[in-house]
C-alpha cells in the first residue's frame, strides 16, 4: 500500500512545508491542483519548485487537463519530458480530458477558453 497526498491552495510557503513533511514521512506522491480558479497557483510552476526541495517522493498535477484549448498538448509533452528529466524520474503523469462544464465555464471562459456546447449539461 502506498499513501499519497494531494493539495490545492494558494499559500505555496504552507504547500511546500506539507510536501517535504510527506516526504519526511515516507509518503509516495505529492500531487498539487490544476486548476485557473482562484483556489489554486500554476500546478506545473509550483510542483516544478518541489522538485529541489525533495529527493525521492513522487511529484505531479493532482489531475492536468488533456483539452487542446486549455493548454497545448505539444507543450504539456515538452514540460512533462523536462520535469521528467530534472526531477530524475520523479513525475506521476496525471491527466483527464476536462472540468465538468459546471465548473470549466466559471474558471475558463473568464481566461477566453471556449466549451463546447455538446458536452453533456453544458449552460451559458
Amino acid at each position: 500500500m502506498r499513501f499519497c497526498l494531494e493539495t490545492w491552495g494558494t499559500n505555496y510557503n504552507k504547500i511546500k512545508e506539507t510536501c517535504i513533511l510527506a516526504e519526511k514521512l515516507g509518503y509516495y506522491g505529492f500531487y498539487y491542483g490544476e486548476a485557473l480558479a482562484h483556489i489554486d497557483l500554476d500546478c506545473w510552476t509550483v510542483i516544478s519548485s518541489l522538485i529541489p526541495l525533495t529527493n525521492k517522493i513522487k511529484l505531479g498535477p493532482v489531475i492536468t487537463y488533456l483539452y487542446p484549448q486549455y493548454r497545448s498538448i505539444a507543450l504539456l509533452a515538452k514540460q512533462a519530458a523536462t520535469f521528467q528529466e530534472i526531477s530524475n524520474g520523479r513525475l506521476e503523469f496525471r491527466t483527464g480530458a476536462g472540468a465538468t462544464p459546471q465548473y470549466a465555464l466559471q474558471w475558463w471562459h473568464p481566461y477566453g477558453i471556449i466549451i463546447p456546447k455538446n458536452l453533456k449539461g453544458y449552460r451559458y
